[in-house]
């Protein structure tokens, strides 16, 4: 299902096409909903030159995918993105996008009711997809089949998932990263 709401000031992660790299994580600050292009700043890209553009967009809980076509300046300081070949991403063989970003657990599911911990939990966001998210926090945070809701602030929109951890590795000397799916996703 393809978004028909507004993206203006949603979240979008910009990777070239051709090589996967991410060169942008930002915010969009225009939306043309007549001719589907975005308006992101000038200034946010890491590189020049790149064309074709696939885009991740963060809005109402759900993850949309974008092909996209970079088009000349749209205002001041603004480069636009002609937006085509949409899709709201919700298989598993989803593409995991980079993005660096602060999260919170400040419950824990007992049985599918929060339960409020006495000191949340910090944790770094390392990728996202459509299905799940790579958390990195301290050693024995978590356990295979943990359920826990982690409060996302990006941007102005703050998004509570309810996780499950189906993966553990072992991180830097202290720390893990913790594979989790999404069980369900709510816009607060």
């Amino acid at each position: 299902m393809i978004y028909t709401g507004d993206f203006k000031n949603c979240r979008a992660v910009i990777r070239d096409s051709d090589t996967g790299k991410t060169i942008a994580d930002t915010k969009i600050l225009e939306y043309d909903k007549r001719d589907n292009i975005i308006g992101v700043s000038a200034g946010c890209f890491e590189s020049r030159g790149i064309k074709h553009v696939s885009v991740l967009i963060v809005v109402d809980g759900s993850l949309y995918e974008y092909l996209g076509y970079i088009r000349n300046s749209v205002g001041a300081n603004l480069i636009g993105i002609a937006l085509y070949e949409g899709k709201e991403r919700e298989d598993r063989a989803c593409k995991r996008y980079e993005i660096k970003a602060r999260g919170m657990v400040e419950n824990v599911l007992v049985l599918n009711k929060p339960v409020k911990l006495h000191k949340g939990i910090d944790v770094e966001v390392c990728n996202i997809s459509a299905n799940g998210v790579l958390i990195k926090s301290f050693q024995d945070s978590f356990y295979i089949g943990s359920e826990f809701q982690l409060l996302l602030e990006m941007d102005n929109n703050k998004i509570m998932f309810n996780c499950e951890v189906v993966r553990v590795e072992k991180e830097e000397a202290g720390f893990m990263n913790y594979g989790c799916k999404f069980l369900t996703a709510q816009r607060i």
